[in-house]
């Protein structure tokens, strides 16, 4: 079962840890939020907005980021493996931390 999380508001969340493996979060505001060592494998992120958050080391492991904002967010160690919609994925371009993340 997924959990449905479409359109949450999660701004200034403390998200660090958690599993949010599966999990359906599109068009969620996460922005400014700490998803530090979080696991977001195989989630729905359509249209998601990370802006300015902490993902470090997350891992985003086949996940669906279509439209996602990345936007000034820490990517430092996060796994971005097998996603879907990486062409679409806005704030990546010219993000400072985009190198220090895993790209498959």
């Amino acid at each position: 079962m997924r959990v449905n999380l479409n359109k949450v508001n999660l701004t200034n969340a403390n998200l660090q840890n958690a599993d949010l493996g599966r999990a359906s979060m599109r068009f969620a505001n996460l922005t400014n939020a700490n998803l530090n060592n979080a696991s977001l494998l195989s989630a729905e992120l359509t249209s998601a907005n990370f802006t300015k958050a902490n993902l470090s080391n997350v891992d985003f492991t086949s996940a669906k980021l279509r439209e996602a904002n990345f936007t000034g967010a820490t990517l430092n160690g996060a796994t971005f493996k097998d996603i879907q919609g990486q062409d679409s994925i806005r704030g990546l371009k010219n993000n400072k931390t985009k190198n220090a993340a895993k790209f498959d």
